[in-house]
């Protein structure tokens, strides 16, 4: 949801990481710094929630793979069922999919979902 409604484009500024004694924030100097992007850092959120899960042994591997197209595929559908309750012109939702499938949800429908999905 949070990609369909931020720029996945947009440059994270002055990005931060915790200091080694993890008191306080100190900028990150890695080698990627300059390429960081918000979409790039919403796909590592849910990457890393989802891994987690499984570290805690609540959930098996083959549940992260399902989980994060699961999540998407709900996104998709709340997005799509909202198309009906807005009618401003023109507006329109586009963001990449975890396989990096552009998908557009506007007042003409969904572009981009994969074959068979119908939200």
């Amino acid at each position: 949801m949070l990609k369909a409604w931020f720029d996945e484009n947009a440059p994270m500024m002055n990005p931060v990481v915790a200091s080694d004694d993890g008191l306080s924030l100190v900028p990150y100097t890695g080698g990627d710094a300059g390429r960081l992007t918000v979409g790039v850092e919403l796909n590592k959120v849910a990457s890393n929630i989802a891994i987690a899960r499984n570290m805690a042994s609540v959930h098996w591997r083959s549940d992260y793979f399902d989980s994060i197209r699961l999540g998407e595929r709900v996104a998709i559908c709340i997005l799509a069922n909202q198309r009906n309750d807005y009618f401003e012109p023109g507006w329109s939702f586009t963001f990449s999919g975890f396989d990096n499938e552009t998908v557009t949800i506007s007042q003409a429908g969904v572009t981009g979902k994969k074959p068979g999905f119908t939200p």
